[in-house]
């Protein structure tokens, strides 16, 4: 125990010793003054060494305020080598550390810490996640970069935003788009001024397509100008057409009737686009005379989203059957099978007669927008979605009108048993296709590196884990062998940006197919169904398969256990993830961190 007295440290221990009457002192005190007088001995010397330590703390927050955490450190060390068990100087140590990112030292501070006062401190961990965090999104590897902004994306707070702001200005174009799409889902200031900027001035086209989509989420009205003028360019791709279209709909908050006549009446294609989605949008019965135009229009991406929109609007029944008749001639077969849509829901009998060709066109690509046009029709089509799951070839037609029966309530059991067929055969990667508004399952068409960090293998995995919830849904016979045949044949676990921004969960039918897994006798089902129950119902009975696992497993399933533990977000992770902040990788520090956040907010 240490004093200070008339300016010198005194250490009472080596002065016990060299009084050889000091225990009497201290009995004679107890006998004759009681505890009373015993603790008018020590209390002086308790509040000395409190005033000394309390002295040493506000000249550590000084050098903080300052910036100087290099010379708070010092200050700690000094103050340390007098008080070795402090909390309080031991807690200043950490954070001053993660100030000067000496990412190894604080970890050793921490176990420091936590051995002398074995209770997990929120506040602290916090800062130590902080740090770890910080200092990776400084990394030299711009994956590194990537994960410690998906990171600052979980927690949702000011550090966090400040750490995406950086992004946004990243050397590498794989950081600024993960950043622009984390970005979306925010609605700072801050960022929305960078994903404007990025629109005006970004010459990577994932990257500043990504900035589109994400105006249109966060609802930016500043972005309407910039996205306006994109529109009203030559030679603009239909991809980029259609992401800004999809952005300015979001944007509009209301339907000025002016401004969508001048929209309709553009010269520009895109812009004619732009106006009959807004007509959908906010269900404007009174330009449909201006759409019905638009049927003619010269282009014919233009007609065949007219005959959808019109669709959707109530028109008189016999207006509705001479629109249908007269587009089901157009020589574009996208249009001539929007309009046999349309005659279907005025006259069923004459709209199948006109739509069933379609169906066995020369051209998967053409069959497949046939099959969605049945699939949108509801009850008006079943008839001929029953008839043709039975006789057609290709099986991507057949998984679409079979989903179109289960979806109708219709031939249920035999709708979920083509869908197991179609998830047996080896087709290749697959994935959900819109086009306009209708929507099928079909082969993917995805690239590598295109506009999104959801590659074709996240989406292949993700349509099929959708397809596999309705069998579940749906009580299908089996469907728990189908899920094992999945997870046995694919790695799943999704990792980085894509992970981050998965909204996809399951229904508790799936969960519990899921969960029946983690008893699989096989080892590769039972971690690949923890991966699936992470990410679709946080659900904590993966937990233990995943710590299981750990320790044996490779870098890039520790990368998967890591983040599923941070989807979860269960304290009970919190003992196992504090351990992973010593794994040699620096991008297992930063997710483990992120996990801890995420454990910790949720």
């Amino acid at each position: 125990m240490l004093l200070v007295r008339d300016g010198a440290i005194i250490n009472l221990k080596t002065e016990r010793a060299k009084a050889p009457g000091w225990n009497d002192c201290i009995r004679n005190r107890m006998r004759n003054g009681g505890y009373a007088a015993f603790l008018a001995l020590f209390l002086p010397v308790a509040t000395l060494i409190a005033e000394a330590e309390s002295n040493f703390l506000n000249r550590v927050q000084s050098h903080l305020i300052l910036k100087d955490p290099t010379s708070a450190l010092e200050e700690l060390q000094k103050a340390l080598s007098l008080y070795p068990d402090s909390e309080k100087l031991l807690s200043a140590k950490i954070q001053t550390l993660a100030c000067c990112e000496q990412e190894k030292e604080m970890i050793l501070a921490w176990k420091q810490f936590y051995k002398l006062h074995p209770v997990i401190d929120a506040n602290l961990l916090e800062t130590i996640a902080w740090g770890i965090i910080k200092k990776g999104s400084k990394s030299d590897s711009p994956i590194t970069r990537a994960t410690a902004m998906i990171g600052a994306f979980f927690s949702q707070s000011a550090t966090g935003v400040s750490i995406l702001h950086q992004g946004m200005s990243d050397r590498s174009s794989l950081v600024r788009s993960v950043a622009v799409n984390l970005a979306g889902n925010m609605r700072d200031a801050i960022l929305q001024q960078d994903i404007l900027d990025l629109i005006r001035h970004e010459r990577i086209t994932a990257v500043r397509l990504g900035a589109i989509q994400s105006a249109g989420m966060m609802k930016l009205a500043r972005a309407y100008d910039n996205l306006k003028e994109n529109l009203e360019k030559k030679h603009l791709s239909q991809e980029e057409v259609g992401i800004t279209i999809a952005a300015l709909v979001n944007i509009y908050e209301k339907a000025d009737q002016a401004h969508i006549l001048s929209l309709l009446h553009s010269s520009r294609a895109a812009l004619r686009l732009l106006g009959c989605e807004l007509i959908l949008k906010f269900s404007l019965e009174r330009d449909k005379e201006e759409l019905k135009a638009l049927t003619y229009d010269s282009h014919p991406e233009v007609r065949k989203i007219a005959f959808q929109v019109l669709g959707g609007l109530d028109l008189p029944s016999e207006e509705g059957i001479l629109l249908g008749k007269q587009g089901i001639k157009d020589p574009c077969p996208q249009v001539a099978i929007s309009a046999a849509w349309l005659l279907m829901l005025y006259d069923r009998d004459q709209g199948v007669e006109a739509l069933e060709p379609w169906l066995f066109h020369a051209t998967r690509e053409v069959r497949l927008f046939a099959a969605s046009a049945l699939a949108a029709s509801g009850q008006y089509g079943v008839p001929l979605s029953l008839k043709l799951v039975r006789e057609h070839t290709d099986p991507f037609v057949c998984v679409n009108l079979a989903i179109h029966l289960i979806r109708q309530r219709t031939q249920e059991q035999f709708g979920c048993r083509c869908i197991q067929r179609f998830l047996s055969e080896d087709l290749g990667k697959i994935m959900w296709k819109k086009n306009g508004i209708f929507q099928s399952l079909e082969p993917s068409d995805l690239k590598h590196g295109g506009k999104n960090e959801a590659n074709p293998e996240v989406q292949d995995q993700l349509t099929r884990l959708e397809l596999l919830q309705m069998l579940a849904i749906m009580q299908t016979p089996d469907v728990q062998e189908s899920v094992k045949k999945f997870l046995r044949e694919r790695a799943f676990g999704i990792t980085g940006a894509a992970a981050a921004l998965l909204l996809f969960e399951g229904d508790e039918e799936a969960i519990e197919t899921v969960k029946g897994l983690l008893e699989d006798s096989d080892p590769r089902i039972r971690i690949q169904a923890a991966f699936v129950l992470a990410q679709w119902g946080r659900d904590e009975s993966a937990i233990g398969e995943f710590a299981n696992v750990y320790a044996t497993t490779d870098r890039e399933n520790k990368e998967k256990i890591l983040e599923g533990l941070g989807k979860i977000g269960a304290p009970s992770t919190l003992p196992f993830l504090i351990d992973q902040l010593s794994e040699p990788h620096q991008n297992l520090r930063v997710i483990a961190a992120s996990s801890i956040l995420q454990s910790l907010y949720h």
